[in-house]
């Protein structure tokens, strides 16, 4: 998961790419609520 949305936030273009990658292990919820957002911003 956390590879994938460390992808999703380079497609987006995001500049705090490698701060997020450095996280260990960040709960369910915050991992669906990015995916979520960068859902939105997609669309």
């Amino acid at each position: 998961m956390t590879s994938t949305d460390a992808w999703l936030v380079t497609s987006a273009g995001a500049p705090p790419v490698r701060q997020r990658i450095r996280i260990p292990a960040p709960t369910g919820s915050e991992v669906l609520l990015r995916v979520a957002a960068t859902g939105l911003n997609f669309a």
